[in-house]
């Protein structure tokens, strides 16, 4: 059959409409499967980085950052990275991509500030408070499969490349939560300390509409 527009023309009016109605940018207002934000299943990239500047005076966790997850959705955790700047005297220790990755102390004299960062996920619905100047019990428990639940390195550093494409993937209700703890021996040191989470969210359904993009990765 040799469809020219001229056919195209001759055809009943009920096709004309439905050309019409799937033109793009004229998608019928409502339809779950045309109109992006109405879709349950979209997939959405969220990107939360937070920095406080603080004094440590006294050994203590501190939250950095979270994602909330309701009942039915899921998160693709995809980039993670961690900063921190210490300085106590003419001493500066600054975490980004090209410094050492092993470091997780700051030493002037006998001043001492180490620090381990912790990657935790909390199985409740209910929003938590965060922890400032907290313990460690304060931290929960659970972990979070494909990744350490803590570590005193900088192997997540700002900047760092293997801190991305990570592709953990985590399901909710609950809260992937970023802390960081500091330990400190002697006078205090004025810090900024930070982190990111980046991922894909989604509702999960029958369709499964992350997992083909982002989890199989074509």
């Amino acid at each position: 059959m040799n469809i020219t527009p001229a056919a195209v023309l001759r055809w009943p009016r009920s096709l004309a409409q439905a050309r019409e109605r799937w033109r793009p940018g004229q998608v019928p207002p409502g339809d779950v499967l045309a109109t992006p934000d109405a879709f349950t299943e979209r997939v959405t990239w969220e990107e939360p980085a937070i920095f406080y500047p603080a004094t440590i005076a006294a050994s203590g966790v501190y939250e950095i950052v979270r994602v909330q997850l309701g009942q039915t959705e899921i998160f693709i955790l995809e980039r993670l990275a961690t900063f921190l700047v210490a300085a106590h005297g003419d001493v500066t220790v600054i975490t980004l991509d090209g410094g050492d990755p092993s470091i997780g102390v700051a030493q002037d004299g006998g001043n001492i500030l180490r620090w381990r960062w912790h990657l935790r996920f909390d199985d409740q619905e209910l929003s938590p408070l965060f922890v400032v100047a907290g313990t460690r019990g304060d931290l929960p428990s659970g972990g979070i499969d494909g990744i350490s639940p803590t570590w005193n390195d900088q192997r997540y550093q700002w900047g760092s490349r293997y801190g991305q494409l990570l592709r953990i993937l985590t399901a909710g209700p609950g809260y992937i939560r970023l802390f960081i703890e500091f330990d400190l021996t002697g006078e205090p040191w004025g810090v900024r300390f930070g982190g990111l989470l980046g991922g894909w969210r989604q509702v999960a359904g029958t369709l499964g509409a992350a997992l083909d993009s982002v989890v199989k990765r074509y």
